[in-house]
């Protein structure tokens, strides 16, 4: 990638984290139980039950997701192609690198982490099958990858697109700086061709609003039917988990 389109993204991406906007209503821990990132740290509280982990956060951010991974003990380190985000990383991480992670060289030896965390990063890359098979040198053997992709199947994509419309937006599936799209299927496959087989896939539901006005149980209900049957039209999110082998 020449100097001209590095800058370019790095602009982008140091612009958008500066922005009020997008700083209050994306760059959070989402609290909501049934939210993809509980379901992660979650995960790295099982594994960490007994021990000492150590997390490889991409795409890191503010530092948000990294720093409640830490719970007290575990060594949490990130990747962050904007300056801007990775200055606030660096004062709650262990270990921050700034730089696009298509591009750079990283600095830890091989079989180094216990679990990557890839949290709403592969469809910002322009080539997230050599990002990942480059990733997977740096995962333990048994190692896990948390990966989360939006649905581009998400019912409300598709009415938009049946009303012709294909309109981005600050934040979400159409993010201005989305590059790639994932479905359901799409999302397995590249995993797989990457050498990950998958353990399991944990659907982010989100029903039409209509729905979520029912009675809270109702809607809980709902959500679990929509999730088992139909996540490929109601699934905002899936994460993905899956194993170095």
């Amino acid at each position: 990638m020449n100097k001209r389109k590095k800058s370019t993204i790095q602009f982008f991406y140091n612009g958008k984290f500066a922005s009020e906007i997008y700083g209050k209503r994306s760059v959070y821990l989402n609290l909501d139980p049934a939210h993809y990132h509980q379901k992660i740290l979650a995960i790295i509280k099982e594994e960490s039950k007994d021990r000492r982990i150590k997390i490889l956060d991409v795409g890191c951010a503010t530092g948000y997701l990294g720093f409640a991974a830490k719970m007290g003990k575990n060594y949490v380190c990130g990747i962050e192609i904007s300056v801007t985000a990775a200055e606030e990383a660096k004062k709650v991480l262990d270990e921050v690198v700034v730089g696009n992670v298509e591009e750079i060289t990283l600095p830890w030896p091989r079989d180094y982490f216990d679990i990557i965390v890839c949290s709403d990063i592969l469809e910002h890359l322009f080539d997230p099958k050599s990002t990942l098979i480059k990733l997977r040198e740096y995962l333990k053997p048994e190692g896990k990858l948390l990966v989360v992709v939006p649905n581009v199947a998400y019912y409300a994509v598709r009415l938009m697109l049946l009303r012709g419309k294909w309109e981005y937006q600050s934040h979400g599936i159409l993010d201005y700086g989305h590059i790639r799209w994932f479905t359901k299927e799409t999302a397995r496959k590249l995993l797989m061709e990457s050498g990950f087989p998958i353990v399991d896939v944990i659907p982010w539901i989100i029903l039409p609003l209509p729905l979520r006005i029912l009675d809270r149980k109702l809607c809980m209900f709902l959500s679990k039917i929509f999730g088992k049957f139909l996540d490929t039209w109601f699934a905002r999110s899936f994460l993905f988990i899956a194993v170095k082998k």
